[in-house]
């Protein structure tokens, strides 16, 4: 493994050098700043870089947004070395993605440990390699008349990958390999029939079928979800297709896969890093059966621009929990602390979305006293050394159910 350490405190380079000099499959490059830093990375490709926040020229916060917005090397695992006194740097970074961080100055054997981990678990992510980014949920389109791909692109093409290209035999083929969520199917298909493509794929895995038809009718639309009306106007075969796709789980359920497997980790490790640095203590997520009600509660909604569902972001606990804290010492700097967490979490989660091919963007965070979160996909519970214990959850909301759980007015 090739770790670049980058700071200009030759002192501090070589403190860390001497943690990662006790593994000997670790070879060790140093720079003195960002600038010199991104010129080592692009000409060594390292594994992991340890960097100061503070440095002239490039600092920390500058070299990860410079690699964040490669394509090279947008997913490089960055450990940020600071002071406590960096504090808001520090969580801008959280907010783009780092691997973790070791606060200055470094005790040697908590320092040691952290170092441990972080190439542990970056040694077990190379090992089962990096998931591949899951693509737009798939609408497969088979029809007579070449062309008409155009027209349904038009309408959904925002929510779905069209694929349209394919005679039916081949489609057919195609479908039972690929699976895709959404079938719509024009009339007088050659082998195989409208009629066999939806009953097979119906009996085979979770899709709709629709039957695109010139004159709908209520004969023979068993084999079919929905039958509705051949358009060239997409705007109104958007509307005509509208009720079906409402009726699939955020268009198919890859964004609520992504929520479970992947975000929440995102979102596990955002929540400890920040809570970290904001307070000044170590948390461990723990495992709970359910979220204590009557807790102080922060919300933000992550929504993607032309989407129909939005992502909600739920943060709670425990007000005297909160003002025990080292730092809050006041139920008002409680609710800062609990906001100042939402944004940093939230942006990560924008991050891992975006990345993953949801693009979002995170609204301001808010004092929450509305309804629980229904639904949630997905729930972290962090611990920190004193006890308390800080609760975030995700789940996927359709924005007219937004619009009727508005937290009240002030």
């Amino acid at each position: 493994m090739k770790v670049l350490v980058v700071d200009d405190d030759p002192i501090m380079r070589r403190l860390v050098v001497r943690l990662a000099s006790r593994h000997p499959d670790v070879v060790i490059r140093e720079a003195e700043n960002g600038v010199d830093a991104l010129a080592q990375i692009e000409a060594e490709r390292p594994d992991l870089v340890f960097t100061d926040v503070t440095m002239p020229y490039l600092d920390g916060l500058g070299l990860l947004e410079a690699l964040r917005a490669s394509t090279a090397c947008h997913d490089l695992p960055v450990v940020a070395v600071s002071a406590i006194s960096d504090k808001s740097l520090v969580l801008r970074m959280v907010d783009l993605g780092i691997e973790g961080y070791l606060l200055k100055p470094l005790d040697p054997a908590s320092a040691a440990a952290r170092f441990d981990d972080i190439l542990t678990r970056i040694a077990a992510r190379d090992a089962i390699g990096t998931r591949p980014t899951p693509a737009r949920v798939t609408a497969l389109l088979v029809d007579r008349e070449p062309g008409y791909g155009e027209v349904v692109r038009a309408a959904i093409g925002d929510r779905f990958e069209v694929v349209d290209h394919l005679p039916a035999a081949a489609a057919f083929a195609w479908a039972v390999i690929h699976r895709p969520t959404l079938l719509l199917l024009g009339e007088g298909l050659p082998m195989p029939t409208e009629h066999v493509l939806a009953r097979t794929a119906r009996a085979s895995w979770e899709c709709k079928a629709i039957l695109l038809a010139e004159q709908p009718s209520s004969e023979s639309v068993e084999d079919f979800d929905a039958v509705v009306a051949r358009t060239h106007v997409p705007r109104k075969l958007a509307q005509a297709l509208e009720a079906t796709i409402a009726s699939l789980t955020d268009d198919g359920g890859a964004l609520t896969g992504a929520l479970q497997e992947t975000v929440r980790t995102d979102l596990a490790v955002a929540g400890r890093q920040s809570l970290g640095i904001l307070t000044g203590q170590e948390s461990t997520e723990v495992v709970v059966d359910a979220v204590p009600a009557g807790l102080v509660a922060v919300q933000v909604r992550l929504t993607r621009e032309g989407a129909r569902d939005a992502v909600v972001l739920r943060l709670s606990a425990s007000a005297a929990d909160l003002a025990a804290l080292p730092q809050p010492q006041s139920e008002a700097a409680a609710d800062a602390l609990l906001l100042a967490l939402g944004t940093s979490a939230a942006a990560r989660v924008v991050h891992a979305l975006t990345r993953r091919g949801w693009p979002m963007s995170a609204e301001p965070p808010e004092t929450w006293s509305g309804p629980e979160l229904e639904g949630a996909i997905a729930h972290v519970a962090l611990e920190s050394e004193g006890g308390p214990r800080v609760y975030l959850a995700l789940a996927t909301v359709r924005e007219d159910v937004i619009a009727h759980t508005a937290p009240p007015a002030a």
